[in-house]
């Protein structure tokens, strides 16, 4: 029987208490909970608090957007724009160059409302809130820019 969260669990939840539109690595998290001074299991139990409290019914997600080695684990908070695109941005496997930041501004069009990480997490509020029309609505004109993006890459190699 569980004895509620852990002193891990509830470092990593006051982190995103404090700020919502975080985005942290396993690395970052395990650095802000132990320290400069960290054990290889530490990223373990990181990863294991960090699962519990997603189990627990916190609005927290994972992100991977590689499988393959070299990607990035990161927790951030679906609901928000500014936390996924960090997300997004902190788990890809291709350098982006520069700071987080630079990063940020290179992207600041799929930020903004109708692009494609706005996109993304107004499909995930969408859902939560059990909004089905909503959902069905955004996800096609997800489809239809992929469309538009297909045929812009055909006419470019033709």
């Amino acid at each position: 029987m569980s004895r509620g969260p852990g002193w891990v669990e509830r470092t990593i939840a006051a982190l995103f208490e404090g700020d919502s539109e975080a985005a942290f690595t396993v690395e970052e998290l395990c650095e802000q909970v132990y320290g400069k001074a960290r054990e290889p299991q530490h990223r373990i139990v990181v990863a294991r608090a960090g699962k519990n409290l997603i189990g627990r019914g916190a609005n927290l997600a994972w992100f991977r957007w590689s499988l393959g080695r070299g990607s990035q684990l990161v927790l951030y908070v679906p609901d928000n724009v500014m936390s996924y695109a960090k997300a997004r941005i902190k788990s890809d496997p291709i350098p982006h160059g520069g700071t987080l930041e630079d990063a940020l501004a290179r992207h600041a069009d799929y930020l903004q409302p109708g692009g494609v990480w706005w996109r993304h997490v107004e499909i995930r509020k969408a859902e939560r809130a059990g909004d089905t029309e909503r959902v069905e609505l955004l996800r096609k004109q997800s489809a239809e820019n992929l469309d538009q993006l297909a045929e812009r890459l055909r006419t470019v190699g033709a």
